[in-house]
């Protein structure tokens, strides 16, 4: 019996339930690809950039290590403890506009500060 006012919700099929597991799976892996080319990229490319940037050695293994590891060890504890208390499809949305920015500052980087920064 249900009461006035009420709405019945079918219970999820153990088959859609499994569908959007897969697609959860299917998303999380692309963004991890991506994730990993946008970290490898800047090796891939780091002649133009350094001619471009007119940045030294010691600046470049900056940008590929130390700006990474500062930004990990900085925001990752935070960022757990946000996904420990919030939904985590919009902290993962977030996460995602936020690189997106990110990246797009860094294809707009005219010296190593911004570069570094972004």
């Amino acid at each position: 019996m249900s009461k006035a006012g009420e709405v019945l919700v079918a219970p999820a099929t153990p088959a859609r339930e499994s569908l959007y597991s897969w697609y959860v799976v299917f998303v999380l892996i692309l963004a991890y690809t991506l994730s990993f080319i946008d970290r490898t990229i800047l090796t891939l490319l780091i002649d133009p950039i350094r001619k471009s940037l007119d940045i030294t050695d010691v600046q470049v293994s900056l940008l590929h290590g130390f700006a990474f590891a500062i930004f990990y060890a900085l925001l990752g504890l935070p960022v757990g403890r946000l996904v420990d208390r919030r939904r985590r499809n919009s902290i993962i949305a977030v996460g995602v506009l936020i690189w997106s920015g990110m990246t797009a500052l860094c294809g707009l980087s005219r010296n190593f500060g911004q570069m570094f920064l972004a």
